[in-house]
Order: C-alpha cells, then sequence, then structure tokens
C-alpha cells in the first residue's frame, strides 16, 4: 500500500515587519552611498539653502519671530524644522548646524521610508511587497545629496504617510496630514481632493485639513510680513531649469535666440522675448493640467481604491512640476513615496522617474554653474530631465485613463491583498 503523499509545506512570504526593515536598511546604504557619491564628486553642499536656514535659525534664537521681525519665505511650520538643529547647542554642536540639520533631514527621511513599507505591506503580497521600500532607497540615492541639504524631505514624509493613511482608509487622519504638510509647503492641498474623494466622512476630511492648515498660522495673524512669502512666489518669474523654460534654452543652444540668466528671488530666472508671459500662464496651465487628472480620476474611480491610489497622487505632483514656473531639483523628492509604491505595478513609470532624478543629480550641482552659462551640454541633461518629467505626467495620466471605469473591478488587479475584497466591495470612491 503506497503512503499518501505528504502536502507541500507553506510558502513563507515577507511579513509587514520584514518589508519594512528591509526598507531601512536599504535606506541606510542608500544613504552611505549618496554621501560617499556627494562628497567624492560635486560636494554635499554644494548650491544648498542650508545657509539661508541657518540664518534664519540665528535669528529666531536671538528671539526674532518670522513674518513679525523679519521675512520669511515658507509658512510657518517650516521654519521648525529650520530651528530644531539649534537645540543641538546644548550637546556643544551648534556650530555644525548644516551637518544637524543634513542629519535630521535622512532622519525624517528614514521616517518616510517606513511608511512606504507599510504602504506596501498593506496593498502588495508576497515579494513584491519588498519592492516599494528598495524602490523609494534607489530615487533616495539617484536623488543625491538634496535629500539632506533641502527640507523638502519633510514633505516627501507628509506625502508618505498621508499616502499611509489614505491606503489604510484613514482618510480623517491624512486630511490632517496633508493640512500640515500645506503649512509646511502649500503644495499638500494640490492632493486633498484624492482624500476627500475616496472618504465617507467627505466634510470630516475637508475640517480635518483646515485644521491642520490653519493652526501653525494663527500665532502670525496680522503679521507684517506674513503674506509676504506667498506674494514671494506669485512674482517669481520663470526659472530656468523649468520645463516651460527648456524651449528657451533649446532655442538659445541652437542659435535661434539670445537669452540670459538673472539672479533673484533666490534662484536663477530666465530673461527672454516671451518667459514673463509664460509666467503668468503658468499658473492657469497647471491648474489645467491638475484638472484634467482629477477628471480622469472622476471616470475612473477604480484608480481610488488603496491598491491604485498612489497613481493620481504622483499624477498630480508630476503636474505640478511640468507646468510649475519654477522647478527647483528638490521637488523631485515629493514624488519619490508615491512612485515607489506604484513599481510592482508600473515598473517602466517608476524606471521613467529614476532616470529623472539621476540626471537631475547630474545636472545639479554638478553642472549648475555651467547652465548658468548656458553650455550646451548643461542644456541638454536639464532638457532630457524636463522631457522626462513632462513623459511621466503623460504616462501617469494614461494608466489612469487605463483603469476600469465602472465599479466593479477589473479581471487584472494583480498581486495586491485587497483585490479579494474588492470583488465583493464597492469602489473607494465615495467611500
Amino acid at each position: 500500500m503506497r503512503a499518501a503523499p505528504l502536502p507541500d509545506a507553506p510558502v513563507k512570504r515577507p511579513s509587514a515587519a520584514a518589508a519594512v526593515w528591509a526598507g531601512v536598511f536599504a535606506y541606510l546604504v542608500a544613504v552611505a552611498l549618496l554621501i560617499a557619491v556627494a562628497v567624492g564628486t560635486y560636494g554635499f553642499f554644494k548650491v544648498t539653502d542650508v545657509g539661508y536656514y541657518w540664518k534664519v535659525s540665528d535669528r529666531i534664537a536671538l528671539g526674532l519671530r518670522p513674518y513679525v521681525d523679519f521675512p520669511f519665505e515658507y509658512p510657518p511650520l517650516a521654519s521648525l524644522f529650520i530651528r530644531l538643529p539649534r537645540y543641538a547647542a546644548a550637546l556643544g554642536v551648534a556650530a555644525q548646524y548644516p551637518y544637524v540639520f543634513a542629519a535630521e533631514m535622512l532622519a525624517l527621511g528614514a521616517g518616510a521610508a517606513i511608511a512606504v513599507g507599510l504602504a506596501a505591506a498593506r496593498v502588495w503580497s508576497g515579494p513584491a511587497r519588498l519592492v516599494p521600500p528598495l524602490a523609494f532607497a534607489a530615487g533616495t540615492l539617484a536623488c543625491g545629496a538634496i535629500v539632506a541639504n533641502r527640507f523638502d524631505t519633510a514633505l516627501a514624509l507628509t506625502i508618505a504617510v498621508a499616502l499611509l493613511l489614505v491606503v489604510r482608509q484613514r482618510h480623517v487622519a491624512a486630511g490632517a496630514v496633508l493640512g500640515a504638510g500645506f503649512a509646511l509647503k502649500l503644495i499638500p492641498v494640490l492632493l486633498l481632493p484624492l482624500a476627500v474623494l475616496s472618504a465617507r466622512r467627505r466634510w470630516a476630511v475637508v475640517a480635518a485639513f483646515c485644521v491642520a492648515a490653519a493652526a501653525p498660522f494663527l500665532p502670525y495673524i496680522g503679521a507684517p510680513y506674513l503674506a509676504g512669502f506667498v506674494r514671494f512666489h506669485a512674482e517669481r518669474p520663470l526659472q530656468f531649469e523649468s520645463v516651460l523654460a527648456t524651449p528657451f534654452l533649446l532655442a538659445h543652444a541652437l542659435g535661434v535666440m539670445q537669452v540670459g540668466i538673472a539672479t533673484t528671488f533666490g534662484s536663477q530666472a530666465l530673461v527672454a522675448p516671451g518667459a514673463d508671459l509664460l509666467a503668468s500662464l503658468s499658473a492657469p496651465a497647471g491648474l489645467a493640467a491638475i484638472a484634467a487628472t482629477y477628471v480622469v480620476v472622476l471616470r475612473r474611480p477604480a484608480c481610488l481604491r488603496p491598491e491604485n491610489v498612489a497613481l493620481p497622487m504622483l499624477a498630480v505632483l508630476l503636474a505640478f512640476l511640468t507646468f510649475g514656473k519654477v522647478l527647483s531639483p528638490q521637488f523631485l523628492v515629493w514624488c519619490l513615496p508615491p512612485a515607489a509604491l506604484l513599481v510592482p505595478r508600473y515598473p517602466r513609470l517608476s524606471a521613467l522617474l529614476l532616470v529623472v532624478a539621476v540626471l537631475t543629480q547630474i545636472e545639479f550641482p554638478g553642472l549648475f554653474y555651467r547652465l548658468i552659462a548656458l553650455d550646451p551640454l548643461a542644456i541638454g541633461v536639464v532638457t532630457l530631465r524636463n522631457v522626462g518629467i513632462a513623459a511621466a505626467w503623460a504616462t501617469a495620466l494614461v494608466n489612469l485613463w487605463r483603469l476600469p471605469p465602472a465599479t466593479r473591478p477589473s479581471e487584472d488587479q494583480g498581486d495586491v491583498t485587497t483585490a479579494a475584497r474588492s470583488r465583493t466591495a464597492p469602489s473607494c470612491f465615495g467611500r
């Protein structure tokens, strides 16, 4: 009599903790590599805003208040991250502000890596859940030193946590986090509709956002310089690294048009016929692009499901980058969390953004001064980068449109843990 075959041993799949720890370890390795690359090539603090942050922290340490006693070009919550390194004075390292600030930003980046790992564990199952946290580490390395010498990593953390909360269907909390992000750098307000449309209690999401966004402003109501930071950004001219400036740079490189570069508003502006007009049109063009993205979201309710919501989030951010009159290199850091979470399903889109990040690191700060001198090589690198950003936005929009328009789930949901639930549950639209 033949013995019955033994049952197959269960396949051990990565746990949520494994995804988080793998992401943190990969992030630390990426940080070590980017420090080595930056120090060994272009310089870790070359062309950085840390000097401005240091100056602001010195003023606050003297008892002066932003908006009240001196102008400050960012929303109020930014001053918290700028002055935190001053507390290291108790440890006798006050003179090392740049290094303490960099350590602060890298620690916040680790928090974003953890949030991405937790979101991946919620959305994906099997080995796929390890991919997003590893991709986030790769994106950090591709971005280079700007993740540490700008405070935009704090905004990336805000976006990563908001994404995690939306994935976990904690929409009111996501609204509050986006509100805090607004008080940090305004941009997260563009993502608020995603949290609202995904929620059942939509007014609660809006209320949470408004409270969190308004609270940091309250101590400065009536301050003489409070409106100054909004006016500062509204009046900025066309920045020479922006996507909209690319045709002017190419025309100059080809000898069709002569353009100039002027340093103003803390950055370099393009001086050319039509540049001011294009700068004035950037806001309506950007709003139209973001509105078009949300029209697709409304037509494709499936994109609001937890396994898909990173895609419209990334599309909205890319729309802003494509049509904004200012495109500072550190803005790409905002895209890391949603782009990383999308890798298992949209590897080509994420790979394109990885190339964009690498091109940005090559241009800034390595070729930055050559770009100011309108060197053809630097113009070529920036042109490729900007074409990549526009192509990534278009690709994200096309992928959104390809999602199923009906409320029933598509037949190719992929390896996601929510697929089984979505067969019987209604769409997240209106949830």
